[in-house]
C-alpha cells in the first residue's frame, strides 16, 4: 500500500506572483473534453487582480486566489472543481520537490474575453481562473473540523 499523502493547510496568502500548482483529473481540451487516464498537473502565478487592462483593473477577492497560467492556454476546465491548489517547496537535504501546503480549492472558470486575432482565430484573454481561498477561511476549517472529531 502507498504512503499517505497528507498535505498541510496554509494559514497564509502568498506574494502576487508565487508560482502554485494543480493536481486534477479535469478535461485536457476545451474542444472534445477529453479526460486523462492519470491525474495532470499544471502551474498558475497568484494574481491579485481578476482583470488587469489598462481602462478596468478589478482586484481579486480576498476570498479567491485569482491565478494567470504559466502555459499559455492552460486552465482549470470542466471537472476540476474541488482540485488542489498547492503551493511547493524543496528538501534541499534530500533534493526532492515536497507539496508545502494547500493553498485553494478549484472554484469555477469563465470563459473571460475575447478577440479576433488578425488570422481570423478566436483569441482567449482573460482565461479566469478562480479558486477558494485556504489562508482566508484557515480558522474556519480548523474550527469545523475539530468540532467534526467531537
Amino acid at each position: 500500500m502507498g504512503k499517505k499523502r497528507i498535505i498541510r493547510l496554509c494559514s497564509e496568502p502568498v506574494d502576487h506572483g508565487t508560482m502554485l500548482h494543480l493536481l486534477s483529473m479535469g478535461s485536457t481540451s476545451s474542444e472534445n473534453f477529453e479526460q486523462p487516464r492519470v491525474a495532470m498537473e499544471t502551474a498558475f502565478t497568484d494574481s491579485k487582480f481578476v482583470y488587469s487592462f489598462p481602462w478596468n483593473i478589478e482586484v481579486c477577492p480576498d476570498e479567491n486566489i485569482c491565478t494567470e497560467p504559466v502555459t499559455k492556454g492552460s486552465r482549470i476546465c470542466l471537472r476540476d472543481a474541488g482540485s488542489p491548489l498547492y503551493l511547493k517547496g524543496c528538501s534541499y537535504s534530500s533534493f526532492e520537490t515536497l507539496n508545502q501546503c494547500l493553498m485553494g480549492v478549484t472554484s469555477h472558470y469563465d470563459n473571460g474575453v475575447r478577440r479576433q486575432s488578425e488570422e481570423g482565430n478566436t483569441e482567449l484573454l482573460l482565461p479566469g481562473n478562480y479558486f477558494t481561498s485556504v489562508p482566508y477561511f484557515h480558522q474556519w476549517i480548523l474550527q469545523t473540523t475539530e468540532n467534526l472529531a467531537d
